[in-house]
């Protein structure tokens, strides 16, 4: 694997986890998750 490679190969793990997690912030608003960690 060539240096190019593995630098999108790190680009394209970096946009899907801030997808991922803009996509759990939205359905899952701050306060509902702490809400679930306050009952615990």
């Amino acid at each position: 694997m060539s240096k190019k490679n593995i630098i999108i190969a790190i680009i394209a793990f970096v946009v899907g986890f801030a997808i991922t997690f803009y996509t759990i912030k939205t359905y899952f608003p701050k306060h509902k998750v702490e809400e679930t960690t306050n009952l615990k």
